[in-house]
């Protein structure tokens, strides 16, 4: 049975500690045996391939989850969709690799484990890595990738991160949190990290006591890391280091970690520093497991039982925007809309698009008949709907910055040629600015087909 060490003052648990069963006592011993050639080998940009072909391994949620690379706040990615998510919660993942590996595409796996437990979509950031892009680079492209999960309408956004991405989950919430109080953003709705890399000055006792333990991550190979991403810069600056940071206020995290392992203690003391700042913080201990052990789910009967415990966090966390949603959905079967509720829909013109590139055959008559019927729909269910045709260039955004200013609508929705087509992404985020800019109160949405907008505008709504 796992053991508890309360911790009356934030209510909870500090630590629960879980036993290591004998299953997986054997498991381990042979999971020490394949990483051993790599022990301490993973500190600079030539063991990329490598690392994600062990990360690729995690088993897939095979016919549960589609993914799909998209590019969200200016970065790259991919969305992990579960069937049935809802589109007012959202899942960021940032992936570990001592900020010098790692991928979203070898990581699509372990985030589609969250995304199909949770019944909530991920968006795996592709963050740029050191030592091609120093500190800040990471932490700027997870706050970046953070406002564009939230700008695609999610109302509640948890963050999940392993190793230095547990590190840099933490680093950003304590970055979201700031914003939203001094009223830049929305709220994070908390944090699940597993092995965090907290503390890159590694000061952590268990960096030499737990060194012979772990078997696959050293001091010198953080060392090394370290220094390829902050270069001269403080290891102790928050942004880089959250142990260090203003931990007040924070709303709740939880934290998974084995004991064999040399990070172990900057989850310990990040919970306890969290813990004493009144967060309700709490640190899963997990006797025997190596780093980012729920990597291994159904191998170790610990990734399972944490994987339970996590997706049972995070869909506490989401609760508010996932209730929201299904009531609203509950309200669609009877409600109709006011009347005259005013949707703006934004595409590419017809004549503009390069249909050969397409994955799916289309022409411009198709294309022009879709659009058509998407407005007359709307219409039919009461909504005063019509599409705002732009071009590829500057005066798409002017066109529509002059259509905001002179009319008022609900709902903008932004196609899917636009949001999809790898040469519009620019496009799309200009676009975004212009409707944040000029149409603050208006719910923003998306479609994924040209003939599904109508759909989407009921959906999002």
């Amino acid at each position: 049975m796992p053991r508890e060490q309360d911790e009356p003052r934030t209510g909870g648990r500090a630590e629960v500690h879980h036993p290591l069963s004998e299953r997986d006592r054997a498991t381990v011993a042979a999971l020490r045996v394949d990483a051993a050639p790599f022990k301490g080998k993973m500190s600079d940009p030539s063991a990329r391939a490598p690392f994600d072909a062990i990360m690729e391994h995690t088993p897939e949620a095979v016919g549960l989850v589609e993914y799909e690379q998209a590019v969200v706040g200016g970065v790259a990615g991919f969305w992990c969709l579960p069937h049935g998510a809802r589109s007012t919660a959202a899942i960021l993942y940032l992936h570990g690799g001592a900020y010098l590996l790692g991928s979203a595409a070898a990581y699509r796996h372990l985030a589609g484990q969250f995304a199909a437990r949770t019944d909530t979509r991920v968006f795996i950031a592709d963050y740029r890595l050191a030592p091609e892009h120093p500190f800040p680079a990471a932490l700027d492209d997870a706050a970046a990738a953070y406002r564009g999960v939230v700008a695609t309408g999610a109302r509640q956004v948890a963050i999940v991160g392993d190793s230095a991405g547990g590190g840099l989950a933490l680093a950003l919430l304590a970055v979201a949190h700031a914003d939203a109080v001094a009223g830049r953003g929305a709220p994070p709705a908390g944090a699940l990290v597993m092995s965090p890399w907290a503390d890159l000055a590694l000061t952590g006792a268990s960096m030499t006591e737990r060194a012979d333990e772990d078997p696959m991550v050293t001091r010198d190979m953080l060392r090394v890391a370290s220094a390829s991403y902050l270069g001269d810069h403080d290891p102790r600056d928050p942004q880089a280091s959250p142990l260090y940071g203003n931990l007040a206020g924070l709303p709740p995290v939880q934290l998974h970690v084995g004991t064999s392992e040399v990070l172990l203690d900057d989850t310990l003391r990040f919970v306890a520093r969290a813990r004493a700042a009144g967060v309700a913080a709490t640190a899963h201990v997990w006797e025997g497991m190596p780093h980012v052990f729920p990597s291994n789910i159904g191998a170790l009967d610990a990734a399972d039982q944490a994987f339970d415990l996590m997706a049972g966090f995070l869909r506490e966390r989401l609760a508010t925007a996932s209730d929201g949603s299904r009531a609203r959905q509950d309200d669609r079967a009877t409600a109709t809309p006011s009347r005259g509720t005013k949707v703006l829909l934004i595409g590419l013109e017809p004549s503009l698009v390069d249909y050969a590139s397409l994955p799916t055959k289309l022409d411009e008559p198709t294309l022009r008949a879709m659009l058509a019927a998407d407005v007359r729909q709307l219409r039919d269910l009461g909504y005063d709907a019509e599409w705002l045709l732009v071009d590829r260039g500057e005066t798409a955004e002017a066109v529509l910055s002059a259509k905001l200013r002179s009319e008022t609508f609900a709902c903008v929705l932004i196609g899917a040629g636009i949001r999809t087509i790898p040469p519009l992404v620019l496009l799309f985020e200009k676009l975004i600015n212009v409707v944040h800019e000029r149409a603050p109160g208006a719910r923003v949405c998306f479609n994924t087909r040209p003939d599904d907008a109508a759909e989407s505008v009921q959906r999002w709504i």
